[in-house]
């Protein structure tokens, strides 16, 4: 491939995800399969080889091995020093993109866009726990939304080099929030936009104890956000608050379902 061709690059963090990751990347082989002006970088922390090998079955897929497990912002960040493209894109390895995802993030991006973040869909309806999951974490990028995003969820997410430079790339030592803290800027600007025909399914497979162990390390994932920025009602979590932050999350979570 033509590095210098290549105008949008998707990196994928990967930590042993062998029952999702061929999900994603044969969902994005009509989306970069022969094609100069497009790259795909997953970025692989398991330390097992297992992802190489399920790699090498779509060779377009560049596969970075890191020594030990990272945290998403810190795999993501590693996948942008190898990628090319101006427009980075970000995907998860149990994100699975509809057939045309890329193409409708490339279409939000205006002049007064720097981020695109797109819509998240629960990919396993049948599960009670995902459906929890989905309902508690990612309800917020489900479409339709009658309101405008003010950040973004790394899984489903298009940054400007300029905008991600700037920025100083994602937070590498959170397990969570990182992709709000990285988004959060843009969003208060207006500079972040929402494709919601640029839609992921989420495929992760939840148990009830994966389930609890995810909103545990969401809810500390929260705090550290609101010890590092103003998110909104920030002040009650900062304040050991904890039971006015349960209204507050509560009565959004209300919101948003009724939307």
């Amino acid at each position: 491939m033509n590095r210098a061709r290549v105008t949008a690059s998707i990196v994928i963090a990967a930590y042993r995800s062998g029952d999702t990751l061929p999900l994603v990347l044969e969902a994005l082989a009509p989306q970069v399969a022969g094609r100069l002006d497009r790259e795909v970088i997953v970025v692989d922390s398991s330390a097992d080889g297992q992802t190489r090998a399920i790699a090498r079955r779509w060779p377009w897929a560049e596969v970075i091995s890191l020594p030990g497990r990272a945290w998403p912002g810190a795999a993501r960040n590693a996948g942008v020093l190898y990628a090319h493209g101006e427009l980075l894109a970000f995907l998860d390895a149990d994100t699975v993109p509809v057939h045309d995802w890329i193409d409708q993030l490339e279409r939000a991006v205006q002049p007064c866009v720097d981020m695109v973040g797109g819509a998240i869909v629960n990919g396993r309806p049948r599960s009670a726990p995902a459906v929890a999951a989905h309902l508690l974490r990612l309800i917020e990028w489900t479409p339709p939304r009658r309101d405008a995003l003010l950040h973004a969820a790394g899984g489903n997410l298009l940054v400007r080099r300029s905008a991600f430079e700037a920025a100083g790339g994602f937070p590498i030592d959170m397990a969570c929030a990182e992709d709000t803290l990285l988004t959060l800027p843009a969003g208060r600007r207006g500079r972040l936009a929402f494709a919601p025909a640029a839609v992921v399914y989420h495929v992760k497979h939840f148990s009830v104890r994966r389930l609890l162990a995810a909103e545990y390390r969401a809810g500390r994932g929260h705090y550290e956000l609101c010890l590092r920025c103003d998110f909104p009602r920030a002040d009650a979590v900062r304040r050991g608050r904890l039971g006015l932050a349960l209204i507050f999350r509560v009565n959004g979570l209300i919101r948003r379902l009724v939307h």
